[in-house]
């Protein structure tokens, strides 16, 4: 999508309709919602696939053994050449630059690859040179299902120095948590993109009654047109993690509105106004 959305056949879980609403760009970016090739509510047959003749099949994310095993497996079936690009946040420059060796689009590749370091350098500073905070990320709508530190889901808060709450020693995924190990936690800050969360915890007794909540340190993120933070593990992260530096920061409105224009540009090739800027932030 920020590469050469022209090529692209169709979204796996995206909602055009939802995504133009959001600010992208009619008609680039009004493709087909396809559906899923692996992984949970996975809709879109190989016979569906195959009749669709793509050149490339590109997925971001976790670059496990079965993940690479799947990859192998699908390229086998259908003969379709299939890509499985490593989501690491800090190696976005380096994805960027992979697809669009792949693609013959070096040029525009290089060019957001440069700007994918600058977010990324920028924020490495700040975890530098800033004390840091202990946060909680509530991804569900009742909060407690989390991403665990280290895992794909919380690298973009991770990387400006933040210290996530929820920890294992064995794994790096997503968890279920009670309550109860939340209020021992007590973290400084807690992070959602999840509207109905937010709604939530304003009823909440239990929520309200942690030290992030009685300081204002809730702070809520925009999922539009993506998850700023997650959901995909993609570039789309990196929107987030600049957003969240200038929040801790506490930069000027003026210059938060001017980044997520600026964001959209050139990561998306679409021109927000000021109203869908704000209309993205007002959450």
């Amino acid at each position: 999508m920020a590469l050469c959305p022209e090529k692209l056949l169709g979204y796996a879980n995206q909602n055009p309709a939802a995504l133009i609403r959001a600010g992208l760009t009619n008609p680039i970016f009004d493709k087909p919602k396809l559906g899923r090739l692996s992984g949970k509510n996975t809709l879109l047959s190989l016979e569906s696939l195959l009749q669709l003749q793509p050149d490339l099949i590109v997925d971001c994310g976790n670059v496990s053994n079965t993940h690479l095993s799947l990859a192998h497996r699908l390229q086998q079936l259908t003969g379709i050449n299939t890509l499985l690009i490593d989501g690491n946040l800090q190696d976005s420059a380096a994805q960027l630059q992979q697809l669009g060796q792949v693609l013959g689009l070096e040029t525009r590749a290089n060019i957001l690859a440069e700007k994918a370091n600058n977010i990324l350098n920028n924020a490495n500073h700040y975890a530098a040179t800033h004390s840091s905070k202990s946060f909680y990320f509530a991804r569900s709508p009742n909060g407690q299902q989390t991403g665990l530190s280290g895992s794909i889901h919380t690298q973009a808060i991770e990387v400006l120095g933040l210290k996530n709450v929820a920890q294992s020693q064995h794994f790096y995924g997503l968890a279920q948590v009670s309550m109860e190990q939340i209020i021992q936690w007590d973290p400084d800050v807690i992070i959602t993109q999840e509207p109905l969360f937010a709604q939530h915890i304003q009823h909440h007794p239990v929520w309200r009654s942690l030290r992030a909540i009685k300081t204002n340190q809730l702070l809520v993120f925009s999922n539009q047109p993506f998850g700023w933070l997650d959901t995909p593990p993609g570039i789309n992260r990196l929107l987030g993690l600049q957003y969240l530096q200038n929040r801790l920061l506490n930069i000027s409105p003026q210059q938060v509105e001017l980044d997520v224009q600026q964001f959209f540009e050139h990561f998306y090739q679409s021109q927000l106004s000021l109203p869908q800027v704000r209309q993205l932030l007002a959450i």
